[in-house]
């Protein structure tokens, strides 16, 4: 060490000429964006794609992996700062096309085929399951698949189909998708059901028919005893909770 310079001394100049190495690098690194006639190289552009993808990705349901195919028989034009988007109405799984825009004196759109695929957990038959069944917790099972390949409708891994019905016959180590089952009907159509209406401090019940069916939960309508058109929630016990103004034409009960 030269008896001139200070140990503070030597550790700024150090300090200094590490900053120098890391601006020269993103110096260098923002020259290799473009080409030689200025266009964008294929690896900025794939980074860009990988980021913009990466953001629109974040809520799906499994690991996310891109498949950019950059052609070099169709190079972009030159530009010196590009915008990426997703088209109107596109969802960021499967096979998509990435817009990118350059503005400028020469703007231009182009269209990058990319292949979104998310590895996730799903729920299939563990067996053979016939229409009308009730459905169990043996009766599915978890599986490992690319998620982008299947119906939108698939159920996934934690989805509670307990107790809800097959709609048609499900074959053994089918993936279970919403519009196959059904809950469980506690209201059949035609059948004879209570009308509950509850307010303050009463309860009112009286007798209709059901004119539609539903499983607990779904809104259904009723025929009161005298005619009239009413409109509920059916309730687990095959009740129907009134959600409009119900005829008081039978016993009313206090709540306690």
């Amino acid at each position: 060490m030269s008896p001139l310079q200070s140990p503070s001394a030597l550790q700024r100049r150090r300090g200094t000429a590490r900053v120098l190495v890391v601006f020269s690098a993103l110096l260098l690194s923002t020259c290799l964006c473009l080409a030689d006639d200025g266009a964008p190289a294929d690896s900025a552009v794939r980074t860009l794609i990988e980021e913009f993808m990466t953001a629109q990705t974040l809520s799906l349901p499994g690991k996310v992996s891109l498949d950019i195919e950059l052609k070099p028989s169709h190079p972009l034009p030159p530009c010196k700062a590009m915008q990426p988007f997703l088209p109107l109405g596109s969802a960021a799984m499967g096979r998509i096309s990435v817009g990118l825009r350059c503005s400028g004196a020469a703007p231009w759109t182009r269209f990058v085929s990319t292949y979104v695929s998310v590895e996730g957990r799903y729920l299939a038959a563990a067996h053979a399951i016939e229409a009308g069944r009730a459905i169990e917790a043996a009766d599915v099972q978890e599986k490992t698949g690319d998620l982008s390949r299947m119906p939108r409708s698939v159920l996934l891994a934690g989805a509670s189909v307990a107790g809800t019905v097959a709609v048609t016959r499900i074959g053994a180590g089918v993936p279970l998708r919403k519009e196959m089952v059904r809950g469980t009907l506690v209201v059949r159509q035609g059948q004879t059901v209570n009308l509950v209406a509850q307010g303050a401090g009463f309860t009112i019940r009286t007798e209709g028919v059901a004119m539609t069916a539903g499983e607990a939960g779904a809104l259904v309508r009723a025929r009161s005893s005298d005619n009239r058109m009413v409109s509920g929630i059916a309730d687990k016990d095959g009740s129907v909770l009134l959600s409009s103004t119900p005829p008081v034409t039978n016993r009313a009960t206090p709540t306690p």
